[in-house]
């Protein structure tokens, strides 16, 4: 008898929630975004897509393996080289060190572009 009340309880909670999904759709407008002058300038100027015929197969500006191992091999290399002031204080000036750590941002977004992945 319980098990009877219990499958009936899932059942009407069941078909609740089905009820209720269905009653959703009728209560959200259909919003047609490029009726809406924000996006209809947008719609308008979208560039040509490409002609599927003349798109290569595959990229054909990345690096090869190769070059990737020496790429990484010299950043590698540079990490390798540094020692740390021993007495603490640093040997650069504070400009100095910001230059660097620019330079070595940039070359790291830069190698971050280059990234087939």
């Amino acid at each position: 008898m319980r098990r009877k009340i219990g499958l009936g309880i899932v059942c009407v909670c069941a078909l609740a929630l089905v009820g209720g999904c269905t009653t959703v759709k009728n209560r959200i407008p259909d919003f047609d975004f490029i009726k809406l002058p924000e996006f209809r300038e947008e719609a308008e100027n979208i560039g040509d897509y490409p002609d599927m015929t003349t798109v290569p197969h595959a990229p054909t500006d990345v690096r090869s393996d190769a070059k990737w191992d020496q790429a990484a091999r010299a950043q590698m290399a540079i990490g390798d080289g540094f020692t740390a002031p021993s007495d603490g204080m640093p040997a650069k000036s504070e400009a100095e060190i910001e230059r660097e750590i620019e330079e070595l941002t940039r070359r790291v977004e830069a190698y971050k572009l280059d990234d087939p992945q």
